[in-house]
């Protein structure tokens, strides 16, 4: 996938925003339904599924310096997740989310900084839509839990490099 983030980060707060896009396959272990009748038709159902996720997202924190090295950054974040799953049929899933978290930022040397974050929040306004069985059904909300370790390498002429590895779940 790739992210576009614009931040901004002063002595004291900062505020980033960002649009991803993911795009992969998914190994499905699951079942098929009948969605005018409710009743399982096929289980256990075995596929293969290309999926595309789009997220847009925001964050606005305090940036807390423990030392020249260290600093704490506390945040708010919200966001919108849209994700496409192609089963042979297409199924979209999206919600909003919103949380708290905390990101600890360590520097390595001059140019290079080492990112640790977690992130505790809350679905709202999920649903499902599928459209070849006219199926358009709220999906309720749940928690979601994210841990990210991060590498920011600053370059000489202003542009910064940043790789990260994130763990998502969505109970």
């Amino acid at each position: 996938g790739i992210t576009l983030a614009l931040s901004s980060t002063s002595a004291s707060w900062f505020g980033e925003l960002r649009l991803s896009r993911y795009e992969g396959d998914t190994n499905y272990d699951g079942a098929l339904f009948d969605p005018n009748t409710g009743n399982i038709v096929v289980s256990p159902y075995y596929a293969t599924t290309r999926n595309s996720i789009t997220e847009l997202a925001g964050r606005p924190g305090l940036v807390i310096t423990i030392n020249e090295q260290a600093r704490l950054k506390p945040h708010l974040e919200f966001g919108y997740h849209f994700w496409r799953r192609d089963l042979g049929f297409i199924e979209d899933y999206e919600h909003f989310w919103g949380g708290v978290g905390l990101i600890g930022q360590y520097r390595i040397n001059s140019s290079s900084t080492l990112e640790l974050e977690a992130m505790f929040g809350q679905t709202s306004e999920a649903r499902i839509d599928v459209p070849d069985f006219a199926l358009h059904a709220p999906l309720g909300s749940s928690s979601t839990y994210r841990l990210g370790l991060g590498l920011t390498q600053q370059r000489h002429d202003g542009l910064q490099l940043f790789g990260k590895a994130d763990f998502r779940r969505f109970d």
